[in-house]
């Protein structure tokens, strides 16, 4: 996040990235594929940090703006990548990458969940990896959750369902 100030606890700040910038194509329609993500982070300052595609952020690229209630694009988004407690680089398997088509959601949105206030400015980030020709397979995140679930003391086994 380029110089993001959490001034309060559970801050949730987002920054846009132009895909066609970022990757420095000389056609700004062809397709990426990304195969890698490298989290440039540290668990006593990100909670955590999610990345979206979206084809409109709510802000330009470059600026850093407080999104708390989840609000990043216009239109939709969709989470490609999510990051927490340390964790290593993700490397896909060989042949498997999340697309990206310009001419459909040509912007990424870094979602980053401050759980405390931080005295300086903060840097985190996250690199891909990418590549131009696409793979045998296309990933993908299906998101499941489940609200209102009480799992009462001493519970062996609670369905959610």
């Amino acid at each position: 996040m380029p110089g993001a100030h959490p001034t309060m606890d559970d801050s949730y700040l987002c920054s846009s990235f132009d895909v066609t910038a970022l990757s420095q194509a000389t056609d700004t329609q062809s397709e990426l594929h990304v195969t890698g993500f490298i989290p440039k982070a540290d668990a006593h300052k990100a909670h955590h940090m999610l990345l979206y595609s979206c084809a409109q952020p709510n802000q330009q690229p470059g600026v850093v703006y407080d999104c708390l209630h989840h609000s990043m694009c216009q239109g939709g988004q969709s989470i490609m990548f999510a990051w927490a407690k340390n964790a290593p680089p993700t490397t896909l398997p060989s042949g498997v990458s999340f697309n990206i088509n310009p001419a459909q959601r040509k912007y990424l949105v870094l979602q980053i969940h401050y759980a405390h206030p931080l005295e300086e400015p903060d840097n985190t980030g996250l690199s891909l990896t990418y590549q131009v020709d696409p793979t045998k397979y296309t990933a993908g995140i299906l998101l499941m959750l489940r609200g209102g679930l009480t799992i009462p003391a001493n519970t062996p086994v609670v369905h959610g369902d």
